[in-house]
C-alpha cells in the first residue's frame, strides 16, 4: 500500500473547481488539474500540476493551451504508464468560461494531454453529438488500446434538449481507438 498523506497543501491561487479531473502521472509523481466549474466568477483557463514529492503546485506553460477550453462534467481518464490524459465531452457554460453568455452547451470534443511532451490535442469525437456526465475507461486491448465511454446525457438535436443515454451495449457505449501516435 502506498503511504497515505493528510498534509497536502493548496493555496488560494489554485482554482477550486468541481466537475474536473486530476490526471495521475505515476512515473513523475504528479497530478494535473483539468476542467471544472467555479462556484462564483470563472477565471481564464490555466493548467496546474501538483508535484507530490515537493508538495508544491506549479503553473504549466500557458503557450501550450491554444485551442483548449475548460469544460466540466465530462468523462476523463489517465493512462499513467503511457503518459496520457483524456477528457471527452463535458459542459461549456458561464461557470467555467469567462464571458460565456449562452445556454450551457454539451461538447463533442476529445481532449488529449501528453504528459511527457506537455502537448495538447483537441480532437473531434466519434460524431458531432454533444455529451456530458458519462464515464470513460481505458482498456489496454489491441495495438493502441481503447477508450470506452458509458452513460451520461446527449444533446442529439443540438438545441439544448437533453436525452439520457441508455446503458445497453448497442446504444450506450462508444469505443474509440486511443491513437497514441497522433
Amino acid at each position: 500500500m502506498p503511504q497515505l498523506h493528510a498534509n497536502l497543501t493548496k493555496n488560494s491561487t489554485i482554482p477550486s473547481v468541481s466537475g474536473g479531473i486530476l490526471w495521475a502521472d505515476d512515473v513523475n509523481k504528479v497530478f494535473y488539474l483539468y476542467g471544472g466549474e467555479f462556484q462564483s466568477t470563472p477565471q481564464d483557463f490555466t493548467f496546474w500540476q501538483y508535484d507530490t514529492i515537493l508538495d508544491r503546485w506549479n503553473l504549466t506553460d500557458d503557450n501550450t493551451l491554444a485551442g483548449i477550453t475548460r469544460v466540466s462534467y465530462g468523462a476523463g481518464t489517465s493512462i499513467s504508464e503511457l503518459g496520457f490524459g483524456f477528457y471527452f465531452g463535458g459542459w461549456v457554460n458561464s461557470q467555467n468560461v469567462p464571458g460565456w453568455g449562452g445556454a450551457p452547451l454539451a461538447t463533442s470534443n476529445l481532449i488529449k494531454y501528453d504528459m511527457n511532451a506537455n502537448a495538447w490535442t483537441n480532437n473531434t469525437g466519434p460524431d458531432s453529438t454533444g455529451r456530458a456526465e458519462g464515464v470513460m475507461v481505458y482498456l489496454p486491448a489491441s495495438d493502441g488500446g481503447l477508450l470506452v465511454y458509458f452513460g451520461g446525457i446527449t444533446d442529439p438535436y443540438k438545441n439544448g434538449t437533453i436525452v439520457g443515454v441508455s446503458c445497453s451495449y448497442d446504444t450506450g457505449s462508444l469505443q474509440m481507438n486511443a491513437n497514441f501516435s497522433g
